[in-house]
């Protein structure tokens, strides 16, 4: 018999209304793979997050513009060493802020398993050039892959290639696709790894929850991601979920 859950009233399944995301986690056990009954799970809480104070930029040296990871922190940051368990904490707040409403509590938890993890954080926020041409002339500009991610997993969770409810798992899997490029595109990397590779190693542990809360969803993100995968996941759908969450990052311009 496969379990379904209530959703809550007057909430919405879209993907356009921001929410911060919560950590209490309800365990849904299932041998099936993927069915729509499945992501009618109810939608997490939306508990407020505390305000992050925003920088003042007025007494910022002439000629200098602060990095995007900068605006966020309040201060210059280069190095990965440099940041505190506070700054770490800011970056999640920015995150579940900007990530829209998923609407199944088990995707919710595997979002917040992400950025629970310092090493896709930094993969997500690191400060990373990029080549910008504008009325005949060059310049290198900064971006942070964390609003490429959220783009991307727009993109995916749109896709014409799949099925409705589909569409809450393809937003995850787009967003987490590319973190293997935004880790190997970092300089300070001494071996050279594949992106697919960087990739499962980087979301080896995140997901390692999602298989205890929720083994057939985690299956399926998992196998659809490239990542160790199980029985338990229908072959069609883990295909549909891969192709548009690769599609949707086809333009990351990213190595």
């Amino acid at each position: 018999m496969k379990p379904h859950s209530q959703p809550s009233q007057g909430t919405s399944s879209n993907f356009g209304t921001p929410h911060p995301l919560h950590r209490a986690i309800q365990t849904v056990a299932s041998p099936d793979a993927l069915t729509p009954d499945f992501f009618q799970s109810k939608p997490s809480a939306t508990n407020q997050a505390a305000p992050v104070p925003r920088p003042d930029w007025r007494h910022a040296p002439r000629g200098t513009t602060p990095s995007p990871l900068q605006r966020l922190l309040g201060r210059p940051v280069v190095l990965r060493s440099e940041l505190t368990q506070r700054d770490y904490d800011r970056l999640r707040t920015h995150a579940m802020r900007m990530v829209p409403q998923i609407g199944c509590e088990d995707l919710d938890a595997l979002f917040m398993d992400l950025i629970a993890d310092e090493d896709v954080l930094w993969a997500l926020f690191r400060p990373t050039p990029k080549t910008v041409f504008s009325m005949g002339r060059t310049e290198i500009v900064q971006y942070l892959p964390f609003d490429r991610a959220i783009k991307a997993a727009g993109r995916a969770q749109k896709s014409g290639v799949l099925h409705p409810h589909e569409r809450a798992a393809a937003w995850v899997v787009g967003f987490a696709w590319a973190i293997g490029a935004f880790a190997a595109a970092c300089p300070c990397l001494k071996e050279s790894r594949t992106s697919a590779t960087l990739r499962a190693a980087l979301l080896a542990e995140p997901l390692k929850q999602p298989r205890r809360r929720n083994s057939p969803l985690a299956s399926t993100l998992g196998a659809a991601l490239g990542c160790e995968g199980g029985d338990e996941c229908d072959p069609g759908q883990v295909s549909r979920i891969a192709a548009a969450a690769r599609t949707a990052n086809l333009d990351s311009r990213m190595r």
